[in-house]
């Protein structure tokens, strides 16, 4: 900008030797620009308000994405965890079956080798439904918990405390520690004194 106003001032004197008329307004030049020059600590801060207000957009749209990606991992993990559910579902009568099958051929000499293959089966069976998180609800001396069990009857017995499980009448499952089917039990009851 010096050069310039240098380079001017020796274009005016040149004009002024070779006698042409020259007004000189320099001062008003000046005057101009300083009115030109913008207020630089009102855009300074202009500018310092803008980039915290978008630093804070960001910071917002970054937790934001976190919890995206946290709840899309979660429910990812569900699926994966749960998603053989249906499945697990439909084979549980079929365990239901076997068991029944077994159970009748419990004792009979004719049967006992049919008995071995089905027993194989049922256990390789068993076996796979436990790697994918299925688990038989524990039922043997345990007290009567209605999130796991279903009370079909109540018996009056002292050979039990009260609420304890006297048999099961059919096996509950779980499915990493979600309650598929609660087990169909019967429940001790104090005997009444009449």
């Amino acid at each position: 900008m010096k050069e310039d106003m240098k380079m001017d001032q020796e274009g005016l004197e040149q004009e002024k030797e070779q006698g042409v008329e020259v007004e000189e307004t320099v001062g008003d030049d000046k005057e101009e620009t300083l009115e030109e020059i913008p207020d630089w600590e009102s855009l300074l801060e202009q500018q310092k308000g803008i980039n915290e207000e978008l630093t804070n957009r960001l910071a917002r749209l970054q937790a934001d994405f976190d919890n995206y990606r946290r709840r899309t991992r979660k429910e990812i993990e569900e699926i994966t965890r749960f998603g053989s559910e249906r499945v697990i579902l439909s084979l549980l009568p079929v365990i239901d079956n076997f068991e029944r099958a077994l159970a009748a051929a419990e004792g009979k000499e004719e049967l006992a080798q049919f008995a071995t293959g089905m027993e194989m089966i049922y256990r390789q069976m068993q076996d796979a439904l436990a790697k994918e998180g299925l688990a038989v609800i524990p039922t043997a001396n345990q007290p009567f918990d209605p999130e796991k069990h279903h009370a079909a009857a109540q018996v009056e017995t002292d050979e039990y405390e009260e609420n304890m499980i006297v048999d099961e009448l059919q096996k509950g499952y779980s499915l990493h520690d979600k309650v598929l089917r609660p087990s169909v039990v019967r429940v001790a009851k104090a005997i009444e004194n009449s």
